[in-house]
């Protein structure tokens, strides 16, 4: 949506969201999967961690090319 509101939807943009959308449904059933056996608890922090870091990652390749 981002990239529609900004008009850069290209040929790339359009095939990566293509590679994208069947690993979001995997990750979507898994986590739903996964949900029923483990501790809603333990479940929630995994994925808070696993957010974190994918953020700090994020923040990461952001302030890196200033850094050098």
């Amino acid at each position: 949506v981002g990239h529609g509101l900004q008009h850069n939807l290209s040929r790339e943009v359009m095939g990566q969201f293509a590679i994208a959308i069947p690993i979001i449904l995997f990750g979507f059933g898994v986590g739903t999967f996964l949900s029923r056996y483990i501790n809603p608890t333990l479940f929630r922090k995994l994925v808070l961690t696993l957010l974190i870091i994918t953020g700090g990652r994020l923040v990461w390749m952001g302030i890196r090319p200033w850094l050098i």
